[in-house]
């Protein structure tokens, strides 16, 4: 996260409001930051939510060699 915390601490000295979302941030990477500049919000998923959301997409794991571990690799990831 060296670069996601570059551009957090630069906003949070001298730039305008920014908005950063993805999977690689996490909630206690965030906070260690001790920034009193910056906030954060969570929206966190139900595991159910997410196994529904990647089995409806088909062309996510349609035709790798193990469908059901491709899915479970990305649901470990994604939890």
């Amino acid at each position: 996260m060296p670069a996601v915390e570059a551009i957090i601490r630069s906003h949070a000295d001298w730039a305008g409001p920014i908005v950063i979302e993805g999977w690689t941030l996490m909630p206690e990477a965030v906070a260690n930051l001790n920034l009193r500049s910056v906030e954060s919000l969570w929206m966190v998923a139900e595991d159910s939510f997410l196994e529904q959301r990647i089995r409806r997409n088909e062309d996510f794991w349609h035709g790798v060699s193990d469908e059901e571990l491709m899915i479970q690799l990305c649901l470990e990831r994604s939890i």
